[in-house]
């Protein structure tokens, strides 16, 4: 199936950032549970099958992703074959309940997939549930293809979310503050 993704969307290389320790997103909120966000979720996770990207339960890589009215939780299906403590790519909501979570996604090709659930997530909820990244709104371009190939609308930033400019803004002032002690 072709891509419908829109091109204006498109982030140039230079506002690429493949630091994979900048591939941390950050939510805080409730999300109201509905069968909407259920079945939303569970597209996103089939268009990204279809695309080749590989997801498992959080415990089991022989499992598929747990999506139900009052849990997501899902992750890389690589990683989900490593064992020990390793928390690190986890994605879990909890829809009905006050949370505060974060997931890092080392850069890895579900990042498309948390990116989308998120964006959606902010869709329905936008009163009560904020979304942010180390990642400015310009390199969330596989999470925002992958929602516009899904739901075929573009995807709406987030209040939480910076732009580049924004994040080079906050850069140049924290270094004139050091610089300034």
């Amino acid at each position: 199936m072709a891509a419908l993704f829109n091109p204006l969307y498109q982030a140039t290389s230079a506002a690429s950032n493949d630091n994979p320790s900048s591939y941390l997103h950050t939510w805080n909120g409730t999300i109201a549970p509905s069968q909407a966000l259920t079945n939303d979720t569970r597209r996103i996770i089939s268009d990204a099958k279809r695309q080749g990207i590989r997801l498992a339960r959080p415990s089991d890589a022989r499992c598929k992703p747990v999506v139900t009215r009052t849990n997501i939780s899902l992750r890389d299906k690589a990683k989900a074959k490593t064992k020990g403590k390793d928390k690190s790519g986890l994605f879990i909501l909890s829809p009905g309940v006050p949370d505060t979570g974060f997931c890092r996604t080392e850069g890895k090709a579900y990042d498309a997939v948390v990116c989308a659930i998120l964006l959606r997530c902010w869709h329905y909820n936008r009163a009560t549930f904020q979304v942010s990244s180390r990642r400015a709104w310009e390199n969330w371009t596989e999470g925002r293809r992958l929602y516009f190939d899904t739901f075929r609308e573009e995807a709406v930033m987030p209040s939480g979310m910076l732009d580049r400019a924004r994040i080079e803004q906050r850069r140049r002032l924290s270094t004139l503050r050091r610089r300034s002690r």
